[in-house]
């Protein structure tokens, strides 16, 4: 899983002077990266024994919208369409909470970064259709029913996007590989045959 932010995604140019290649992941590009792979990693299956390399590569930013929620959603749908046995689709949404003014959720979905200054929380919720699977947080003192509605305001959000990755995938995915059950794994002499 790898995660790549190019500097032209912001709009920023080296001059002539510079090295013409880009430096090591900054420390939010490997969270990031550690985002999305704690998000797809539990439903590959455990059978398969393949490499699979997953790289987000981010070409623009508008600097108002986070790119790891949407870097969730890609990832899933492109391995919801691809033949790899993964047991998906899983969908992320960022949750924020604004105590309750004139009637109005408190909660609101994906928030661009003016937005956030105004949360008391910072919640990441990633989901199948079935279960959560991944909960991220950052918050002020809230109680824990608060937490835990918004989680499943968020999951609710999230079911929404994988309605769609599954319709995407219904219309352009390929067949699934089907995967051998072999507990012995290590006693084949060519693993890398048999799938």
């Amino acid at each position: 899983m790898e995660y790549v932010e190019r500097l032209y995604a912001g709009g920023r140019i080296k001059g002539s002077r510079w090295v013409k290649r880009e430096g090591r992941p900054s420390d939010d590009a490997i969270l990031k990266g550690r985002l999305i792979d704690r998000s797809i990693r539990p439903l590959f299956d455990k059978n398969y024994h393949h490499d699979v390399q997953v790289i987000i590569t981010i070409l623009s930013v508008d600097g108002e919208n986070e790119t790891d929620i949407l870097g969730i959603v890609a990832t899933s749908a492109a391995l919801a369409i691809s033949p790899l046995p993964w047991k998906g689709p899983v969908a992320a949404v960022r949750v924020g909470y604004i105590p309750p003014q004139n009637g109005n959720s408190p909660y609101f979905v994906n928030p661009r970064t003016k937005e956030m200054l105004l949360s008391d929380l910072d919640l990441i919720v990633s989901a199948t259709e079935k279960k959560v699977l991944m909960l991220e947080a950052g918050a002020k003192e809230l109680s824990d029913e608060i937490v835990l509605n918004a989680i499943r305001f968020g999951k609710e959000e999230t079911d929404k996007i994988i309605k769609c990755i599954n319709e995407l995938a219904k219309e352009v995915g390929q067949k699934k590989i089907i995967i051998e059950k072999n507990s012995n794994i290590e006693a084949d002499e060519n693993p890398g045959k048999r799938l």
